[in-house]
């Protein structure tokens, strides 16, 4: 059975659509889009590492321990 997919493809490029499902070559990825996959990537690292890093947090600390802590964490997610 032909997917909607591949009739849509069909019809924008058949050299496209064969080279695609016949001989299984692709596209390399655009560095934009590799940048931004990593970029959205580390966001999310660091959201998740921050969130857990508040969560820790249960008593009153100092500004410099917090600012040491967060140091930490941070060097520790971007390595």
């Amino acid at each position: 059975m032909i997917s909607v997919t591949s009739l849509s493809s069909y019809l924008y490029c058949q050299r496209k659509l064969f080279l695609e499902r016949v001989l299984g070559l692709f596209e390399l990825p655009k560095a934009a889009l590799i940048k931004g996959t990593v970029r959205h990537e580390t966001y999310d690292l660091i959201n998740k590492g921050e969130e857990a890093l508040v969560r820790s947090i249960t008593k009153l600390i100092l500004f410099e321990e917090l600012n040491a802590k967060y140091r930490r964490e941070y060097d520790r997610m971007l390595r």
